[in-house]
Formats: C-alpha cells, sequence, structure tokens
C-alpha cells in the first residue's frame, strides 16, 4: 500500500514538475519581477510628467487610477480564488478539475467585466464631471478607453490565478510585472514624440493589454493542459457554490484594497484639481517600490500556504510567514526609513513642482513601516479560506480613509491625502495582524522578525537622522547612510548569524512546492 501511494506520488510528480517551485525560487522571480516593475513604473511617471506635465499627467493618472479599480470590481475575486482552489484541487487529487474551473471563472469575469465596461462609456461624460475639479474634453474620452480596455485586464488577471495556483508565478511577473511596465513608457514615449496629448498616451498605455492576453492564454493552456486526475483523489471537488462563496467577498474587499491605493489620486482631482493628483501619483510609486520584496513574496507564498492549510500543517504556515518577513524588514524597512528622511531628495527626480510632495511621501513611508512589520497576513487570512474577514480591515481602512480625506485634503492638499492614506494602511495591517494571532492563533512575530526590526531601525532610522543633522539634506548624505548601513546590516548577520536566523529561514523558503503536502 505504502510503495502503491508512492509510486503514485512519483508518477504524478514526474508528470507535473512544473509545479514543485519553492517560496526562494518563486520570490526570487517575483523579486526580479518586481524590480523591474518598480523601474518601469517610475519610468512610467517620468515619461508622463515630464512631457505632459503637472495637471495633465494628473488626468493621465486618474484615468489609470479608474481602470485598476474596475478590473478588481469586474475580475469578481476570481484570481485568489484560482490561486487557492487550484492549489486545493492539487492537494485533494483532482487535476481534472482545474481546467474547467478556470474557463468558468474566465466567462464570467469577461462577461460582468463587458457589462461594467459598457455602463462606463454610456455614462462617460457626467462621470468626467464628478470626478475632475477642472474638467476638459479629454477626461471624458479617456474614460471610454477605459471602458474598452477593462474585459481585457480584467481576464487576464483571472487567468493568471490558474497559473499562480499551480505553483508557478513565471507567468504573472513576465506579463504583468516585465512586459507591460516596459512597454508602457517606451509606448508613451513613442507617442508622445508624435505630438499625441494625455488620450494618445493614455491609449499607448492600453496597447500592452491585449498583447499581454494572448501570452497570458497561450501559456495557461500549456502550462495546464496535462492536468489529469489524480490517481488517488483524496477530496472532493470544488463546486461552484463553494467557489464563489469565497470569491464574492474577496472581490469586495479586493476592490476596496485597490480603492484605497487610488482614493487618494481621485479626491485630490476630485476636491483640489489634476496637478495635485499628479504630484501625488509620483509619491505614491517612491512608496510602491520600497513594497516589492512584500509584493514578490505574496506571490510565491500563496500555493505554499493553501496547501499547508489544506494538510493542517500550521507550523509550517507560521515557518513560512515568519522567515519571510524576516527578509521583507531587512530589505524594505531600509528603503522606508531612508525615503522617510530624505523625500525631498527623492522627489527631485520627477522634476519641478514636485518636491511639494515631500511631507507626503514622509507620512506614506512612516505608515507602510508598519505594513512591512506585519509581514503578508493577509495572504494568510485569504488562504486559509476567510475572505469574508478581510472585508473587515479593507472596509475599516477604506472608512477611516475616506472621512480624513474628506476632513484634511480641502485644507492640507497632499498632506491631508498623506495623513488619509497612511492611516487607512494603518488600520487595514492592524486588522489582519489581529485576526491572524487571535483569530487564527498563529504567531505572526518570532525572535529574528523583532531583531531584524531594531537593527534596520537603528542603523537606518537613527543614521538618518544623524546624518541630516550633521551633514544635511542632499543627496550625499543619503547615499552616505545607505552604504554604510548596508554594510553594517551585512557584518551582523554574519558575526551572528542566529539573531536573524537567515540560514535556517533559507531552508523553510527553499523547500519545493508539493500540493500533496509531502516534504520536498
Amino acid at each position: 500500500m505504502t510503495e502503491a501511494v508512492g509510486r503514485a506520488a512519483d508518477n504524478r510528480s514526474a508528470a507535473q514538475p512544473r509545479r514543485r517551485t519553492s517560496v526562494v525560487s518563486g520570490g526570487a522571480l517575483g523579486a526580479v519581477g518586481a524590480v523591474v516593475s518598480a523601474a518601469g513604473g517610475f519610468a512610467l511617471v517620468l515619461v508622463v510628467t515630464r512631457t505632459l506635465g503637472a495637471a495633465d499627467s494628473g488626468r493621465f493618472f486618474l484615468a489609470v487610477a479608474v481602470f485598476t479599480v474596475l478590473i478588481a470590481v469586474g475580475k469578481l475575486g476570481t484570481d485568489t480564488s484560482l490561486v487557492r482552489f487550484v492549489s486545493v484541487l492539487l492537494a485533494r487529487g483532482r487535476d481534472d478539475q482545474v481546467v474547467p474551473l478556470a474557463v468558468r471563472a474566465a466567462v464570467v469575469v469577461l462577461v460582468v467585466s463587458g457589462l461594467v465596461g459598457v455602463v462606463i462609456f454610456v455614462l462617460s461624460r457626467p462621470l468626467a464631471a464628478l470626478l475632475v475639479a477642472d474638467p476638459s474634453g479629454d477626461d471624458q474620452v479617456l474614460l471610454r478607453w477605459v471602458a474598452v480596455g477593462l474585459p481585457l485586464g480584467a481576464v487576464t488577471l483571472t487567468l493568471l490565478g490558474a497559473t499562480r495556483g499551480a505553483g508557478s508565478v513565471a507567468t504573472f511577473v513576465w506579463v504583468e510585472q516585465v512586459f507591460k511596465p516596459l512597454a508602457r513608457p517606451a509606448a508613451v514615449v513613442v507617442v508622445c514624440a508624435l505630438g499625441a496629448g494625455v488620450v494618445g498616451a493614455f491609449v499607448a498605455w492600453l496597447v500592452p493589454a491585449v498583447l499581454g492576453l494572448a501570452v497570458v492564454f497561450v501559456s495557461m493552456r500549456a502550462r495546464l493542459r496535462g492536468a489529469r486526475a489524480g490517481e488517488a483523489p483524496s477530496g472532493p471537488p470544488v463546486g461552484g457554490a463553494e467557489f464563489w462563496r469565497f470569491a464574492l467577498p474577496r472581490a469586495l474587499s479586493g476592490t476596496l484594497e485597490v480603492f484605497s491605493l487610488w482614493i487618494g489620486v481621485m479626491m485630490l482631482s476630485a476636491l483640489t484639481g489634476s496637478a495635485d493628483a499628479g504630484v501625488f501619483t509620483a509619491v505614491a510609486r517612491v512608496v510602491t517600490a520600497g513594497l516589492m520584496v512584500m509584493v514578490a513574496m505574496r506571490l510565491a507564498l500563496g500555493p505554499h500556504l493553501g496547501a499547508a492549510f489544506e494538510h493542517r500543517q500550521l507550523d509550517r504556515v507560521e515557518a513560512l510567514h515568519a522567515h519571510s518577513t524576516t527578509w521583507a524588514v531587512l530589505v524594505s524597512f531600509p528603503f522606508f526609513l531612508l525615503v522617510a528622511v530624505f523625500a525631498d531628495v527623492v522627489l527631485e527626480v520627477f522634476g519641478a513642482g514636485f518636491e511639494a510632495g515631500a511631507a507626503a511621501l514622509t507620512v506614506l513611508a512612516a505608515a507602510n513601516l508598519v505594513n512591512v512589520a506585519v509581514g503578508n497576513v493577509q495572504s494568510i487570512v485569504l488562504m486559509c479560506g476567510r475572505s469574508s474577514w478581510t472585508l473587515v480591515g479593507t472596509t475599516s481602512a477604506l472608512a477611516v480613509q475616506v472621512l480624513l480625506g474628506l476632513a484634511l485634503i480641502p485644507s492640507y492638499g497632499l498632506v491631508g491625502a498623506a495623513w488619509a492614506f497612511g492611516a487607512g494602511v494603518v488600520v487595514n495591517n492592524l486588522v489582519a495582524w489581529w485576526q491572524v494571532s487571535h483569530g487564527l492563533r498563529l504567531r505572526v512575530w518570532s525572535r529574528p522578525v523583532v531583531a531584524a526590526l531594531l537593527l534596520t531601525t537603528a542603523v537606518f532610522g537613527g543614521g538618518g537622522l544623524a546624518a541630516r543633522a550633521w551633514i544635511g539634506s542632499g543627496l550625499l548624505a543619503a547615499v552616505l547612510v545607505a552604504s554604510v548601513g548596508t554594510v553594517a546590516i551585512v557584518a551582523v548577520a554574519l558575526a551572528r548569524p542566529r539573531l536573524l536566523d537567515l540560514p535556517a529561514g533559507y531552508r523553510v523558503l527553499a523547500r519545493r512546492f508539493d500540493p500533496t503536502g509531502a516534504t520536498t
């Protein structure tokens, strides 16, 4: 009996070798993608702001914000749901259910996002007047192009969820984090060089979505084509009711999460004008760059957490979270601490007028220290099947952000938007931390995480403030702190390896993804 089960597992592994990836390999690929994505995002902001100016760049990024929020609505939570349920199906030996589930989800998303697009197209004129304090004819046209591109973007993310659930982040990384971020600024440069205005720039931004969908479709077919029934199914198939009970709460919470990322831009556009919206977009882009390690870890952790919960391996869930958080803190805490101290230096790269966002950048960098400190707690909540729990955090965070934004933005502009956004970030992460630590009774922080928090804060936070006081706020001081601080952290890690427990963390994260729950 044991030999037969072993042969079945071996046959299954041989038939599906591409599923067996580790958090380290997936996270490394995700990190590369995050770096490229951040670089492409910076390039896009630089191209748009320097070519179109603050006002038209605000219009451009408002259209991007509306597009991104509507995609979160149109995909109905199916991307995260497929990450969870594809990994669950593989864990249960129900490989033959994977492709039909992905196809059904994609069809529903295509229909719903298409209907939303029709509504936006028809109502583009009144929506433009509502969203922009200083509207022009271009705003209505931009919204119509948003409606056209919406179904393509929503279906793309849905299909990417299926490939991620199968244990691979490669397609997501190459399409969403490499191809699109690099193609979009290049396309915008070309059309702007030809004399196109803000509408032409946005259409150029949309074009890579068409090619991205084609690549995703071909990749999904190639990756899941060989899926077949396991030789010894160990659980029931995933029914439509089970899938949508998870997906629809996630759709709402996911929409609120994305909306919270862009509500600052939207509220500034509606309350103070397009120029402030353009500056705030640049500030938010810097913050997004600091979260690239968190994003990379989240992409890689999803299927591992889903399979671990399916097999009730709670110790592994805690270990994955603790060690991935340690690495995230070591990379992201220095970034946000330096950005908070030298915000004016960072924003100089975007050109004249953008230094007005320095105080806002300091506030948001400080708020995201909480985001990094608790790690990817939202992923734990989702992968254990409690998608409805995420609604508590996202709803609370958005309510705080909107109420503070309405109270502060009219008087304080960019800084008011930053305080509102930052408060939402803190609330969302603290709620998720409470759900994991008290609701699921899982350990969020370990000794290495606490050591990493204290060490980076002392070296980069304290060192940054000291350098600014003694040397000044220029680029030289920032580079000096970054260089000396990095050497200091590496020296401590080598001299006291047990302090941060990096070797043990690497071993935990290097285990390959195995949906059967076996140790590999």
